[in-house]
Parts: C-alpha cells; sequence; structure tokens
C-alpha cells in the first residue's frame, strides 16, 4: 500500500521531504496546489500572509533537488474577477 502526499507547499520543509524521499516505499506521488507563483498573486489566492512565500520557494527548490518520485501541480483557487 502507497500513499500520495497532498500539500500547498509551505508546510513541506526540508526535513519533511527528506522523510517522504526516505520512505518511498510508502509515498508514491506528491501533489502540489500551488495557486500562483508570484509572491502577491500567491499570497491573494491562497489567503496566506506574503512574508511566508519565501518558505514556499525554499521547501519548492528543496523538493526539486530531492525528489526521487512523481511530482504533480495542480492549482485549484478561486479567484473574482470584476
Amino acid at each position: 500500500f502507497r500513499t500520495m502526499v497532498l500539500t500547498n507547499g509551505t508546510p513541506l520543509s526540508p526535513a519533511k521531504t527528506d522523510f517522504i524521499m526516505a520512505n518511498t516505499d510508502v509515498f508514491c506521488d506528491i501533489c502540489l496546489n500551488v495557486p500562483g507563483i508570484e509572491q502577491e498573486d500567491w499570497a491573494l489566492k491562497s489567503g496566506f500572509n506574503p512574508k511566508i512565500h519565501s518558505i514556499l520557494l525554499r521547501n519548492l527548490d528543496y523538493l526539486h533537488q530531492q525528489t526521487k518520485i512523481p511530482v504533480t501541480m495542480l492549482v485549484n483557487t478561486i479567484t473574482e474577477f470584476q
């Protein structure tokens, strides 16, 4: 039995990434829901404080360097258009 990790990327610290990569017999995929890559767009769409955007980028960079399993990225957001 293997499972997928679903995350918005902000809590996916390097330590958690290392744990996932050390246990690829349990984890089969990482699915990221990142509604934007630019800081202000991301903060607006995610509802997070823009100050933690740098944490997201650090985590995504580390994941990119360390990944041994498939990683997918989805954009799942509600945006109001005026």
